[in-house]
């Protein structure tokens, strides 16, 4: 069963790599004695070229390349790591909880000279720039730079907020402790202030919103009288400038039209020579 899948995971990928140099589904179904639209629903997933995944194949089982860069295979109904599957095989099962480590950190270099057991405190150490020296494990302090003992002058944070508000995996000694507990308290007093301020802000808009209606609903009565007593003062004053206004305006609109006949007459007079 597995030489048939083998063939055919073949098949597809020569397929795939005729049509991208060039050839066509008709010429494709010739060289495989198939159909051209047997080639096209093979190579077409959604009306583009199905994307052929990188694999290995370790003792005939097929093993396809993940995102994260890990090659992964199902045997028995179940799927599993090509690295760890190695392992197995050479040295029997992986006990529970443990971790086969690519001991150059290559991912594909799944050799098994290249692969070591380790407890998850040991694969956790090995990726997290620790160090051991004399028996003593050691590491560089992320905020003063130190290269420090885990044991006595470290302690490990999960999933821990950065300095500005970004989560992340950090390690500091504790005598950077106080240090970075008063940026972190520094940057929430920020945020606080910022919400209290932009709450401040709506408040006393809302406020004085609030005023100018009251101001304007207390003062109208008087607004309005005294806007009659001022006409009522200076009625000649007004209407003389009225008057002035729409005379003006209408020496301005009869000076339009004589322009405009001008230029009608001017253009019929061109027209006609």
């Amino acid at each position: 069963m597995a030489n048939n899948k083998k063939t055919s995971d073949e098949k597809y990928a020569e397929m795939a790599k005729l049509f991208s140099a060039g050839n066509s589904y008709a010429d494709i179904g010739r060289m495989f004695g198939v159909s051209r639209q047997a080639i096209w629903h093979i190579l077409n997933a959604g009306g583009a070229v199905k994307k052929v995944l990188p694999f290995i194949f370790v003792d005939g089982i097929r093993f396809t390349l993940r995102k994260d860069g890990y090659y992964t295979g199902t045997i028995a109904g179940k799927n599993m790591l090509v690295h760890r599957y190695v392992y197995e095989k050479e040295h029997g099962s992986i006990p529970r909880g443990h971790n086969v480590h690519h001991i150059d950190g290559d991912k594909g270099n799944n050799k098994i000279g290249n692969l070591v057991l380790l407890t998850p405190i040991e694969h956790a150490r090995t990726h997290g720039a620790f160090t051991e020296t004399d028996g003593v494990m050691l590491k560089v302090c992320f905020y003063c730079k130190e290269e420090k003992p885990l044991s006595d002058s470290y302690f490990k944070k999960k999933k821990s907020v950065g300095i500005f508000g970004e989560e992340r995996y950090e390690s500091h000694c504790i005598l950077c402790e106080p240090a970075v507990q008063k940026i972190k308290d520094g940057q929430r007093d920020k945020e606080l202030r910022r919400a209290w301020e932009k709450e401040y802000d709506a408040g006393r808009l809302d406020i004085l919103s609030a005023r100018k209606r009251e101001n304007r609903a207390v003062n109208h009565d008087k607004v309005i009288a005294q806007q009659r007593e001022h006409r009522a003062n200076n009625k000649e004053k007004i209407n003389a400038q009225q008057r002035e206004r729409r005379q003006r305006n209408i020496e301005q609109a009869r000076a339009y039209d004589r322009e405009k006949y001008k230029r009608r007459k001017l253009k019929k007079e061109q027209e006609n020579t």
